[in-house]
């Protein structure tokens, strides 16, 4: 009996079905959130006993509220997996486009004093452009569901603005990472030599840079990801393929990696100040 074997071709391969997609997306996303939870909890329960006096500070403020929104997008995102209705489309990117927000404006507010320091007033006012720019196209992504558009052309258009978020966030962490290693090019040697307030400007900042660099780095891999995501999209072929969706949650995933970052960053910094008390 003779049989002839057809190898599957690539785009069988890189499809998956619906619910398969459905699955593994909303699997990830409640990952995602209660890891984000997580986080959150031991940040609090940290500065509880670690440092009290600072826990209901300004940044750290910011960054429980940046934990809890982002917490939030994951959990929108799974709940819109499933249902895919125009509430909750808009909840999600409503929530992701104020997590950005928020995200720019704790980089600009940790770093403003070394940037001020290290770039030139011209550099300074580019940045806080491109912040403001970033900051309106971010909530003009969650506005976009709402337009009397297609579903693929409502999704292109909340895909390439935010895209265009992710860059500005970028452009802005960049100028804002450069200051910090001037800064550090310029303090590391002396922290052995200094007293007081320049021994804490030593100390601190190379733990900035370090954990400030980490969070760059998985702010442009979210970047790659999600125009990747957004490129396949727009491929009738690969818009529903099982890579599509790989690349969204990668996306999600180099999210959650920022925030683990800022996490560290800050029970790093906690340490340095105890020690050096």
């Amino acid at each position: 009996m003779n049989s002839t074997f057809t190898p599957p071709s690539n785009a069988s391969l890189l499809t998956i079905t619906a619910s398969d997609q459905q699955m593994l997306s909303t699997t990830v996303f409640g990952l995602l959130c209660g890891g984000t939870l997580i986080l959150l909890l031991g940040l609090v329960v940290f500065l509880k006993f670690a440092a009290p006096s600072s826990l209901y500070g300004y940044k750290n403020t910011l960054l429980c509220m940046l934990l809890i929104l982002r917490a939030s997008h994951y959990a929108a995102a799974a709940v819109d997996t499933i249902m895919g209705s125009i509430t909750s489309k808009f909840a999600r990117y409503f929530l992701l486009s104020a997590t950005e927000c928020l995200y720019l404006w704790f980089m600009w507010v940790r770093s403003q004093d070394i940037i001020g320091l290290h770039a030139s007033k011209s550099v300074i006012r580019f940045a806080l452009t491109v912040l403001v720019l970033t900051i309106l196209d971010s909530l003009t992504s969650a506005l976009v569901v709402f337009l009397p558009l297609s579903p693929d052309a409502s999704s292109l258009c909340v895909n390439v603005t935010t895209a265009l978020g992710g860059l500005g966030l970028c452009v802005v962490d960049c100028v804002l990472m450069y200051a910090c290693l001037q800064q550090i090019l310029e303090k590391t040697q002396e922290i052995t030599e200094s007293k007081g307030q320049d021994a804490r400007g030593a100390r601190y900042l190379p733990i900035l840079a370090k954990y400030g660099l980490a969070s760059t780095l998985s702010s442009m891999a979210s970047l790659v990801f999600y125009s990747a995501y957004t490129v396949l999209q727009m491929n009738p072929q690969l818009g529903n393929s099982g890579l599509s969706s790989l690349m969204d949650l990668a996306a999600n995933v180099a999210m959650f990696f920022i925030g683990l970052c800022l996490v560290a960053q800050k029970v790093k910094l906690v340490m340095a100040w105890r020690d050096l008390d």
